[in-house]
């Protein structure tokens, strides 16, 4: 959080060939040394979605952070039209990392959780500058795929409404759900 209090990322949304090809070669040689812990079928399929996306809908969108070539999280971004309401964006998958797989690791320490929690952060950040920037739409749903992906986003609404919210938004969350809608 920066100091007036909003959340700030130093990444982008993005996805070109040498991101695909630079992402495909890290996780794959990182789900080669760790196939035994981690079940490496939902990275392999997001890896082939980056490789094979024309950015439509949903487009998958690399998190990078800096002049990085290697993505910490694939996100699928579907644009959604609801009956006679205004558009809106979901974020239906949040595909971190596997170093991140939470699932394979019986000892997470705080380290762990704080590089989790940043790349989680920076995934939340990145997506409302592109949706309510670059690509208006009135409403973000982010889906808490796993348990703490989903504590995560409680603990970010809780914060958020801690520090006064969002101005022009509300932020909260429905289901495993945390949305950001535009107000008014």
């Amino acid at each position: 959080m920066s100091d007036d209090g909003a959340f700030q990322a130093e990444c982008c949304l993005t996805i070109n060939e040498d991101i695909a090809k630079e992402t495909d070669a890290e996780w794959e040689g990182y789900l080669s040394k760790v196939d035994d812990q981690v079940d490496p079928t939902k990275y392999r399929s997001r890896l082939r979605d980056i490789k094979d996306s024309k950015n439509t809908d949903p487009m998958v969108l690399a998190l990078v952070k800096g002049t990085s070539q290697v993505a910490d999280a694939l996100l699928e971004i579907s644009h959604i039209k609801h009956g006679k309401d205004a558009p809106r964006k979901k974020v239906l998958d949040i595909c971190l990392h596997p170093r991140f797989d939470v699932d394979a690791y019986n000892v997470i320490d705080a380290e762990f959780m704080r590089n989790y929690s940043d790349i989680l952060r920076d995934s939340i950040v990145c997506s409302l500058e592109l949706i309510f920037g670059e690509n208006p739409a009135n409403e973000l749903r982010l889906y808490g795929r796993t348990d703490y992906m989903y504590g995560y986003f409680l603990a970010i609404a809780s914060e958020i409404t801690r520090n006064g919210g969002i101005e022009g938004l509300a932020v909260f969350c429905q289901g495993r759900w945390l949305v950001f809608k535009k107000e008014g």
